[in-house]
Protein backbone atom coordinates (compact mmCIF):
# COMPACT_ATOMS: atom_id res chain seq x y z
CA UNK A 1 0.00 0.00 0.00
CA UNK A 2 2.99 2.44 0.92
CA UNK A 3 4.60 1.78 -2.65
CA UNK A 4 0.80 2.57 -4.31
CA UNK A 5 1.30 6.05 -2.95
CA UNK A 6 4.81 6.58 -3.28
CA UNK A 7 4.63 5.67 -7.04
CA UNK A 8 1.67 8.52 -7.36
CA UNK A 9 3.51 10.65 -5.51
CA UNK A 10 6.55 10.39 -8.14
CA UNK A 11 3.93 10.27 -11.14
CA UNK A 12 2.90 13.84 -9.42
CA UNK A 13 5.90 14.96 -9.35
CA UNK A 14 6.96 14.03 -13.26
CA UNK A 15 3.62 15.14 -14.69
CA UNK A 16 3.96 18.71 -12.49
CA UNK A 17 7.83 18.97 -14.07
CA UNK A 18 6.44 18.45 -17.26
CA UNK A 19 3.86 20.69 -17.01
CA UNK A 20 6.95 23.38 -15.38
CA UNK A 21 8.87 22.47 -18.24
CA UNK A 22 6.90 23.22 -21.03
CA UNK A 23 5.73 26.63 -19.41
CA UNK A 24 9.20 27.78 -19.10
CA UNK A 25 9.55 26.63 -22.85
CA UNK A 26 6.34 28.43 -24.58
CA UNK A 27 7.84 31.42 -22.14
CA UNK A 28 11.43 31.03 -24.09
CA UNK A 29 9.37 30.94 -27.35
CA UNK A 30 7.38 33.96 -26.78
CA UNK A 31 10.35 36.16 -25.09
CA UNK A 32 11.85 35.08 -28.64
CA UNK A 33 9.47 36.27 -30.58
CA UNK A 34 8.99 39.50 -28.92
CA UNK A 35 12.50 40.09 -29.31
CA UNK A 36 12.14 39.39 -32.88
CA UNK A 37 9.35 41.64 -33.49
CA UNK A 38 11.04 44.73 -31.57
CA UNK A 39 13.92 44.38 -33.46
CA UNK A 40 12.67 43.72 -37.22
CA UNK A 41 9.82 46.90 -37.60
CA UNK A 42 10.30 46.50 -40.95
CA UNK A 43 8.86 42.97 -41.11
CA UNK A 44 6.01 43.45 -38.29
CA UNK A 45 4.77 46.41 -39.48
CA UNK A 46 1.80 47.99 -41.60
CA UNK A 47 2.30 47.85 -45.28
CA UNK A 48 0.29 49.56 -47.90
CA UNK A 49 0.18 47.56 -50.77
CA UNK A 50 -0.74 48.15 -54.41
CA UNK A 51 -1.05 45.77 -57.49
CA UNK A 52 -1.22 46.08 -61.32
CA UNK A 53 -0.17 43.76 -64.08
CA UNK A 54 3.73 43.33 -63.80
CA UNK A 55 3.67 43.00 -60.38
CA UNK A 56 2.78 44.43 -56.93
CA UNK A 57 3.98 46.91 -54.83
CA UNK A 58 4.67 47.01 -50.90
CA UNK A 59 5.05 50.41 -48.97
CA UNK A 60 5.81 51.13 -45.26
CA UNK A 61 7.36 54.05 -43.37
CA UNK A 62 10.36 52.04 -43.58
CA UNK A 63 10.56 51.38 -47.62
CA UNK A 64 9.36 50.47 -50.68
CA UNK A 65 9.22 46.77 -52.38
CA UNK A 66 8.29 45.94 -56.02
CA UNK A 67 7.70 42.32 -56.59
CA UNK A 68 7.36 41.13 -59.84
CA UNK A 69 4.46 38.64 -60.33
CA UNK A 70 6.81 35.96 -61.87
CA UNK A 71 8.69 35.61 -58.90
CA UNK A 72 5.40 34.15 -57.67
CA UNK A 73 5.90 30.33 -56.78
CA UNK A 74 2.70 29.19 -55.03
CA UNK A 75 -0.86 31.07 -53.89
CA UNK A 76 -2.22 29.70 -51.30
CA UNK A 77 -5.18 30.60 -49.09
CA UNK A 78 -5.79 29.27 -45.37
CA UNK A 79 -8.56 30.79 -43.52
CA UNK A 80 -8.22 34.72 -43.45
CA UNK A 81 -5.01 34.25 -45.25
CA UNK A 82 -3.38 34.23 -48.32
CA UNK A 83 0.31 33.34 -48.77
CA UNK A 84 2.43 34.19 -51.68
CA UNK A 85 5.45 32.13 -51.81
CA UNK A 86 8.21 34.07 -53.30
CA UNK A 87 10.40 30.73 -52.29
CA UNK A 88 10.44 27.59 -50.33
CA UNK A 89 10.14 29.33 -47.07
CA UNK A 90 9.66 32.94 -48.04
CA UNK A 91 5.82 34.30 -48.05
CA UNK A 92 3.89 37.68 -48.18
CA UNK A 93 1.07 37.00 -45.77
CA UNK A 94 -1.79 39.25 -46.64
CA UNK A 95 -4.62 39.15 -44.23
CA UNK A 96 -8.18 39.38 -45.72
CA UNK A 97 -9.07 42.33 -42.49
CA UNK A 98 -7.00 44.21 -45.56
CA UNK A 99 -10.17 44.65 -47.85
CA UNK A 100 -12.96 46.25 -47.23
CA UNK A 101 -15.58 43.37 -48.60
CA UNK A 102 -15.49 40.06 -49.17
CA UNK A 103 -15.50 40.70 -52.87
CA UNK A 104 -12.76 42.51 -53.17
CA UNK A 105 -10.58 39.46 -50.83
CA UNK A 106 -12.07 37.40 -53.68
CA UNK A 107 -11.27 39.17 -56.52
CA UNK A 108 -7.85 39.67 -55.05
CA UNK A 109 -7.37 35.72 -55.05
CA UNK A 110 -8.33 35.27 -58.24
CA UNK A 111 -5.82 37.91 -59.86
CA UNK A 112 -3.10 36.40 -57.80
CA UNK A 113 -4.52 33.13 -59.19
CA UNK A 114 -4.30 33.85 -62.75
CA UNK A 115 -1.34 35.58 -62.53
CA UNK A 116 0.45 32.41 -61.37
CA UNK A 117 -1.10 30.75 -64.59
CA UNK A 118 1.13 33.34 -67.09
Amino acid sequence: YDGDILISIFVFLVFLFIQILIMFILFLILTAFSAFSAKNKTIVSEQSMTFNDNMFISSSEYGRSEIYWKIVQRVVVLGSFCFLFVSQMGAIIIPKRAFASNQEWKEFINLCRSKLQK
